[in-house]
């Protein structure tokens, strides 16, 4: 299947290359009254996908002359000057944010909870670093004070830690620098004749402090009315893995007819992830956008099993995963090292490690464990982490895997050589502290699978639908749970707080969800697919927006989508009925469990006695009745055995 995903700019009939080429003649217009230069001139776009396509349709309207910068506030930022984060200033990296935060609790007497405040201190502060670096450096201290008025006052009540930490995020966004604070300068202003902006759905506060700041130079572009509907199916599916399927086969029937490319919006990651894999072996091309958490790729979960096996009270578990994963460690060693470990029910290593102690496979274990023990800076940890990768046998894997190459250079890691550029990388930590860096590090990274040059599906949010031309768009995830018509505000802050610092509100939320989903619905093709269970059982509704859009009256565009999939004859193959014959094996003996199993299930009975089959046992579970009750009868029996060896009179009152 080769269907290209260029745009076509003489394709001015898709409503969305209207919308651009409407766009543009506002830019060039613009230019021309502001008798602006176009190469002084910048054009502010909401998100970077959006940059090679204004480039793009602009080369092919204004094929002569010079054109404007199209330029996000990152990009534009980045091209005035490069920026390095001072030693507390907030600088978007949490592995690095982490240690900052942890060294700020400590300076502010919260030593003892450092451990659980860090993460949340992380979480609030980069939150109100992205408002901090809308503001002007030399007027920050005044936001500060805003926002410290906002906050809760600290006291001795049960909130005292929660308005603390919310006052120290702020005095830590408010007194970081930022690679925003360059657009600001009059370096950059004197270089500047216009500054043109088209904004994206939801207001963004940097480009708003910027429109402000270049006042007699900013001219605002409104993107042009989206076109009406299209055609839309609506698919309800029974559950996740027919919704995975029925999503997949939409796509591909678009490309099928020559819609490309297709649009596959990615609410749900888990339901994503599957409907991208059953896509792959069709060979479909993609690009996609969003990615997932690096902690949930493969590569990641070698590393953090090997810091969980490394822990001084490991569970036998944690271990056995480790070197299930570990190349170094397969081998017969380790499936009788198991078996062993469940016969004995041995459930904590260290009590293993003790008993098998003249092992060799054991002291091999032991010997990588024995690397990751005791307190020692961030640097003496990544190299100690690197040594147990490579006598594992994890390293050589990660660095030839795409996934496991972003978790090492998440980590710090530039080949060989460990990279520590963080001015409190000294700190001693603990196993536990750096294993809770790692896993922050890697849950807080994306990983982006390598796109195609020439996608035949892209995998994009919803909220990046404004100006993508699309031929044809597929939005699984349309239920109650996963398209809630008002996203919940993320945070810990209250209407009013979010009021005073200039956060997104709840009605800015649902209306940028709303302007999103009338933006998905004017591709020309759409299919909506919800599930009518969830995973538990429980059924779901679809979501308040597919059902608004049931109750309106567009019999013509609105129809119930067809089963995508095509049905396949299987020609039936008979084989014979299997006859096992347990002639070798006599059974002598029969206890009445042994007989009842045999009048139950023959092959269960030849299965497990004779063939001596069974299922391993589990080393981490609770004390169950059986369990309780052979503990009763040892006690009673060495009661009784003791007592009938030494009789003692029993005195009655």
């Amino acid at each position: 299947m080769t269907v290209t995903a260029e745009i076509d700019p003489a394709a001015a009939g898709q409503p969305v290359l209207a919308a651009w080429d409407a766009l543009l003649a506002q830019v060039d217009a613009q230019l021309r009254a502001l008798g602006a230069h176009p190469a002084r001139s910048v054009v502010l776009l909401p998100y970077a996908q959006l940059l090679p396509v204004a480039a793009r349709l602009w080369a092919a309207k204004f094929p002569d002359g010079f054109a404007p910068r199209f330029e996000t506030t990152h990009n534009w930022a980045t091209r005035c000057a490069d920026f390095a984060p001072g030693p507390n200033d907030v600088s978007f990296d949490p592995g690095r944010d982490l240690l900052t935060a942890a060294s700020l609790l400590e300076g502010a007497g919260l030593r003892q909870q450092r451990a659980a405040l860090a993460g949340p201190l992380v979480e609030q502060a980069t939150q109100l670093a992205r408002l901090a670096a809308s503001v002007p450096a030399a007027m920050r201290p005044d936001w500060m004070a805003l926002a410290q008025g906002a906050m809760p006052s600290a006291g001795d009540g049960p909130l005292k830690l929660d308005a603390a930490l919310a006052r120290l995020a702020v005095a830590w966004a408010g007194t970081s620098d930022y690679a925003s604070d360059v657009l600001f300068g009059p370096r950059v202003g004197a270089a500047l004749d216009a500054l043109l902006i088209a904004p994206g759905l939801q207001p963004d506060p940097l480009v708003l402090s910027l429109a402000e700041h270049y006042f007699e130079k900013t001219v605002h572009l409104p993107w042009p009315e989206p076109p009406p509907p299209g055609q839309i199916a609506l698919h309800a599916c029974m559950d996740a893995e027919d919704e995975a399927e029925r999503a997949a086969a939409c796509v591909l029937r678009h490309l099928h007819e020559g819609r490309a490319p297709v649009g596959l919006v990615a609410g749900d990651r888990v339901l994503t992830r599957r409907i991208s894999a059953l896509l792959a072996t069709r060979g479909v091309r993609m690009r996609d956008e969003t990615g997932w958490k690096l902690s949930t790729t493969h590569a990641a979960a070698g590393v953090v099993a090997l810091l969980a096996a490394g822990a001084p009270r490991a569970s036998s578990d944690a271990v056995l995963d480790w070197l299930k994963l570990s190349p170094a460690f397969a081998g017969p060693e380790l499936v009788a090292l198991e078996r062993r470990l469940r016969r004995d029910a041995v459930r904590d290593w260290p009590r293993a490690a003790v008993l098998m102690a003249d092992d060799e496979f054991v002291g091999a274990v032991e010997a990588v464990r024995a690397s990751l023990q005791g307190t020692r800076s961030l640097g003496s940890w990544q190299d100690s982490l690197h040594g147990a990768l490579r006598a594992c046998g994890l390293w050589a894997p990660l660095a030839q895997d795409a996934a496991g190459q972003a978790v090492l250079g998440a980590l710090g890691y530039a080949g060989d050589l460990v990279d520590v550029a963080h001015p409190h990388a000294e700190r001693r930590l603990r196993l536990a502290e750096f294993t809770q860096w790692v896993r922050t590090t890697l849950e807080a990274a994306s990983f982006k699978p390598p796109a195609a040059p020439a996608p035949d599906v892209i995998v994009l949010p919803m909220s990046q639908l404004l100006g993508r031309p699309l031929a044809a768009l597929v939005l699984p995830g349309a239920d109650e749970q996963r398209l809630p018509a008002a996203p919940e505000p993320s945070g810990p802050w209250s209407a009013a707080q979010r009021e005073l610092l200039r956060l997104p509100s709840r009605e800015e939320l649902r209306q940028a969800q709303q302007a999103a989903w009338q933006l998905a619905l004017a591709v020309p093709q759409v299919d909506v697919l919800w599930r009518q269970g969830d995973d538990s059982g429980e059924a779901l509704l679809p979501s308040p927006l597919v059902q608004a859009l049931q109750f309106q009256e567009l019999p013509a565009l609105v129809t119930q989508g067809m089963a995508p999939r095509l049905a396949h004859e299987v020609a039936a193959t008979p084989v014979a009925r299997p006859a096992p014959s347990g002639a070798a094996l006599p059974v002598t003996r029969l206890s009445a469990s042994a007989y009842e199993q045999l009048r139950g299930c023959p092959y269960r009975f030849f299965a497990l006695r004779q063939l001596g089959l069974a299922e391993d046992g589990e080393l981490d579970v609770d004390v169950d009745k059986r369990d309780f009750g052979t503990w009763v009868h040892a006690v009673l029996s060495a009661f009784h055995t003791a007592l009938r060896a030494a009789p003692r009179p029993t005195a009655w009152r």
